[in-house]
């Protein structure tokens, strides 16, 4: 059973019995400049129960004045905000991060309209987040980009999957970009689809190395003299064509 007050108790106690000492100094004296001017006022005031539990409120109050200007009392209305000043602060943590990230950070609607893109994504891709607001996020992928890719990332999508892969995309400047892109959903509290979280990992200095190599690959695998790498035991990692028409033996 709730630990709450009877009116009884209540009834004829100075109104200072529900404040908690948790309110500053500076707002307890602004509410009582604003109490002997009869000026209303409103302010998030933490209050405390009878069980000693202390509560965040929104408090609005306005005071009762007489055709003479004399204050006859006041109407105070409170609203408990504890929890959803939680969430607000849970919120703003999370867009702190978000924001802060080092990784190209945009959100969606369930249309795919972008609705927001943090430091880094703008930082990347070369737009202000003014820039993109209300654009489908489509426009930031390169129309060179695997077709294949963009049938497969569109399929998925379909089905309300979350999807990942490297994607081609297009800088404001024109330039291209690698990036690894993980899509997924945020849902309401029904389960519909609210819009999507995209994150991107900039690759385009990996996937030149890796085009290096692979293009270093092909050269040692034609070359016309036998090539053997060993691992730090002298073990046989690789061998050419050549090599292998050399000794004899496959890979």
């Amino acid at each position: 059973m709730l630990n709450v007050c009877r009116i009884d108790e209540i009834v004829g106690e100075n109104v200072n019995i529900l404040f908690s000492d948790r309110n500053p100094k500076t707002l307890i004296a602004k509410m009582d400049e604003k109490r002997l001017k009869g000026e209303d006022w409103e302010a998030e005031v933490w209050r405390r129960r009878k069980d000693g539990r202390e509560l965040l409120c929104w408090v609005s109050t306005s005071y009762l004045i007489d055709e003479e200007g004399r204050m006859q009392g006041a109407l105070g209305i409170a609203r408990d905000i504890t929890e959803e000043k939680k969430r607000q602060e849970e919120s703003k943590f999370m867009a702190s991060m978000v924001e802060n990230s080092s990784l190209c950070v945009f959100t969606t609607d369930a249309e795919g309209i972008i609705r927001s893109m943090n430091k880094a994504g703008q930082e990347s891709f070369g737009y202000t987040e003014e820039e993109v607001i209300g654009k489908h996020a489509s426009f930031l992928n390169s129309h060179s980009a695997n077709e294949q890719v963009i049938k497969d990332l569109y399929e998925t999508l379909a089905q309300g999957k979350a999807w990942e892969g490297e994607l081609l995309g297009r800088k404001k400047t024109g330039d291209l970009i690698w990036g690894w892109l993980s899509i997924s959903y945020s849902y309401d509290k029904d389960g519909n689809i609210m819009g999507m979280v995209c994150i991107v990992r900039e690759i385009t200095e990996e996937m030149k190395a890796r085009k290096e190599l692979k293009l270093l690959g092909q050269l040692v695998e034609s070359a016309a003299h036998c090539i053997i790498s060993t691992d730090e035991k002298g073990r046989i990692i690789s061998i050419n064509k050549a090599a292998e028409e050399m000794y004899g033996y496959r890979k």
